[in-house]
């Protein structure tokens, strides 16, 4: 099956921003938890604050890129998102704050495979665009 590049707009959830608030919340949590465990297994060395704390948010998030054009209607914001639905996106929508927020459901399954090697992939998306 080859991968399908859509560039049409996806109908998405548009939700208030507070709504997101608490994802958001649970997110950071599991992100510091994560990076304190990665501080802890490299014997607690000081000075690898950012490194731990990005290696755990790469373990969580799947990169979002995006492109944000201005025009005289307004804003356009494309982001990619492979792999994500439309009906799994919430995007919340402030005075100068864009918030894209996901989760995807592992669909693939293998069956008669007997898996000697597997990496983990992030199944969640979360990207906070500045406007």
């Amino acid at each position: 099956m080859q991968p399908t590049k859509s560039t049409s707009p996806t109908p998405l959830k548009v939700v208030a921003a507070t709504d997101l608030l608490a994802r958001v919340e649970r997110l950071r949590d599991s992100v510091a938890r994560r990076a304190y465990e990665i501080f802890e297994s490299q014997g607690r060395t000081f000075g690898r604050d950012l490194e731990n704390w990005l290696q755990a948010e790469s373990e969580f998030l799947h990169p979002v890129h995006v492109d944000v054009a201005e025009s005289d209607d307004g804003l356009t914001v494309r982001a990619e998102v492979p792999g994500f639905r439309g009906e799994t996106l919430m995007v919340g929508v402030e005075a100068r704050r864009l918030t894209i927020a996901g989760k995807r459901e592992a669909e693939e399954e293998r069956r008669n495979e007997k898996t000697i090697y597997r990496e983990p992939c992030s199944d969640q998306i979360l990207r906070v665009i500045e406007l």
